[in-house]
């Protein structure tokens, strides 16, 4: 299945692109290293709480810094820029998580510490 996935994930990816993957790249470190060097890109890893270097999580297996020297980029909780969108300049958040709900009392409140809130901006 590896195989199958950097191939099509190369199909699209070229050497030198920008790649922002939101979370949970792998469950595993085994040989993360090995595939990482084999996708094409230069790929900025947000973190999802499925990776093992998140925050909170009770196998936390290693840090932010473990994951650089992976072959990721960079890695981060999240981080905002500026996309040129049909000529607008448009402030967007990049993040593992949905924004906070807007009523709690009905909607599912799990990981409720990293959800960014709403304010009218985009969330990729």
């Amino acid at each position: 299945m590896n195989e199958d996935l950097i191939s099509k994930w190369n199909e699209v990816v070229a050497p030198g692109d920008k790649v922002w993957y939101l979370g949970d790249f792998s469950l595993s470190m085994k040989g993360l290293d090995e595939i990482i060097a084999r996708l094409n890109g230069d790929i900025h890893c947000i973190i999802g709480n499925h990776d093992k270097c998140f925050p909170s999580s009770k196998k936390k297996a290693c840090s932010f810094e473990d994951y650089v020297a992976l072959g990721f980029k960079s890695v981060s909780l999240g981080t905002t820029m500026v996309l040129d969108i049909g000529g607008k300049k448009i402030s967007t958040k990049l993040c593992h998580f949905p924004y906070a709900p807007e009523n709690p009392e009905y909607e599912d409140t799990r990981y409720m510490h990293m959800r960014p809130q709403d304010y009218g901006g985009l969330l990729i």
